[in-house]
C-alpha cells in the first residue's frame, strides 16, 4: 500500500458540511462485500483531493484491537488526475468511515482508464 496520501473521514465531512456531503448509512458501509466498489476522497500531502472507486477484495476487522470496525483492502479502480497517489491498481486500505459512495460489482462498468456507476453510461461512451 502506497504512501503519500491519506483518506478523508467521510462521518467528519457530513457531519461538519450535512446539507452539501451526504453519504451511505453506517448500516450500509459496514455491509460492503468482496468485490463492491467503494468510493473515497484520498488527499494528497498538499491537502489535493480527487475521489476515486476501490474495488473490494479483502475485509478484515481493525488492527487497533480496541474496536470491532471493519476494515476493507482493495484496489484503486481509477487512474488519478489530480493527485499522484494511488494510483489504479493500488492497494488501499480504508473504514466505513472513510467511504462516500457504494457501487455493487454489478453495476460497474470497468475500462482501462477507471470504474464507471452503470447510470453514468451514456451511448457516446468510448473507453479508447
Amino acid at each position: 500500500m502506497e504512501e503519500g496520501y491519506t483518506i478523508e473521514d467521510a462521518e467528519k465531512a457530513a457531519k461538519e458540511n450535512p446539507v452539501t456531503f451526504k453519504i451511505p448509512s453506517r448500516l450500509d458501509r459496514d455491509s460492503l462485500e468482496l468485490r463492491d466498489f467503494a468510493k473515497c476522497i484520498f488527499l494528497d500531502k498538499e491537502g489535493r483531493g480527487e475521489r476515486m472507486w476501490v474495488q473490494i477484495s479483502k475485509i478484515s476487522t481493525c488492527p487497533c484491537g480496541n474496536c470491532q470496525n471493519k476494515l476493507y483492502i482493495g484496489k484503486c479502480s481509477n487512474q488519478p488526475t489530480q493527485i499522484e497517489h494511488p494510483k489504479l491498481g493500488d492497494l488501499v486500505a480504508f473504514g466505513p468511515h472513510n467511504v462516500i459512495q457504494i457501487m455493487k460489482d454489478k453495476d460497474a462498468i470497468v475500462g482501462p482508464y477507471g470504474t464507471q456507476l452503470m447510470h453514468e453510461k451514456t451511448n457516446n461512451l468510448d473507453w479508447s
